[in-house]
């Protein structure tokens, strides 16, 4: 019994024999490029995530935040004399402070650290971030960050 005596073999030869060549291979172009535009769409958006060495550390980046806050502090201090009580102060004109707060004086989304957890303002003056953990203390990317806004407490 020769291979072509099989009906489905048969149906295949007859199928290739009827379909425009230059078609199937066009249409077999096609069909790689679309996979091959699907594989790297998913590898752009995948890669970061199981990519371990961002490049930039999220410490690094949570330190580069804290310096639009500390020029808003010091905004805040030029307009109404007086160091804020909490960072919300920057955002939302405290009471009694209805005349001479020319707020706001930061966008809300600067108040959290790349793990989004709120910056912390202490004495209106020292600004904290407690890592990744979220705690007091830790090492590591749990290890605390601290900047201080150059002014002495009033």
């Amino acid at each position: 019994m020769a291979k072509t005596d099989y009906p489905t073999a048969k149906v295949m030869i007859w199928m290739f024999t009827m379909i425009d060549k230059k078609k199937l291979i066009m249409f077999i172009k096609e069909l790689l490029t679309i996979s091959l535009v699907i594989v790297i769409t998913l590898f752009f958006f995948l890669a970061p995530r199981f990519y371990v060495g961002k490049g930039v550390s999220d410490s690094q980046i949570a330190k580069a935040k804290m310096e639009p806050i500390r020029a808003a502090i010091h905004n805040y201090i030029t307009d109404t004399g007086r160091l804020p009580s909490k960072l919300e102060d920057l955002i939302v004109c405290p009471e009694g402070f209805e005349e001479i707060w020319a707020g706001p004086y930061i966008r809300a989304s600067y108040m959290y650290d790349p793990w989004k957890n709120k910056y912390i303002l202490e004495y209106g003056y020292r600004l904290q971030s407690y890592g990744a953990d979220g705690i007091k203390g830790g090492d590591g990317k749990n290890a605390d960050l601290e900047t201080f806004t150059g002014l002495i407490k009033q």
